[in-house]
């Protein structure tokens, strides 16, 4: 069982996650163990949801691209290449990825994302989720 907890709740709030749902309330458990860990989501639905109507509704008409080139050309030019040595000190570059990037690097992701696109002219809207996918509280 995993729970999340805040460190906006209360003390007492807290323990209670922690501990009496599960330990206290369940007789079968004679032993039990909690690991605390900080909470590296990465990034969230509305993140997705955000980035892939910009790119299907958006830009990649702008740009006379397909959705997955469009994708590789935001990555490309707002984040770049990975590059490692292989066999033989021979470098291997590819192409930086998105998906394990957690929340707040996603937003600033679309921040740039935003920017690039302002400045080839393509205005992006900012639906109601907006505010959530950018990790910020709706004016």
């Amino acid at each position: 069982m995993r729970r999340v907890i805040e460190r906006t709740k209360p003390k007492e709030m807290i323990f209670k996650t922690l501990v009496q749902d599960y330990f206290l309330e369940n007789p079968k458990v004679d032993k039990a163990m909690v690991e605390i860990k900080e909470d590296k989501l990465t990034r969230s639905g509305a993140q997705n949801k955000l980035y892939f109507m910009w790119i299907d509704d958006y830009i990649k008409q702008e740009l006379g691209y397909s959705k997955k080139e469009t994708h590789k050309a935001l990555v490309e030019e707002l984040l770049g290449y990975d590059v490692t040595t292989g066999f033989n000190e021979k470098e291997i570059t590819s192409l930086k990825e998105t998906k394990d990037m957690k929340v707040a690097e996603f937003a600033r992701y679309l921040e740039e994302v935003d920017r690039l696109c302002a400045g080839l002219g393509i205005k992006l809207p900012y639906p109601d989720y907006y505010w959530l996918a950018m990790g910020i509280k709706a004016p």
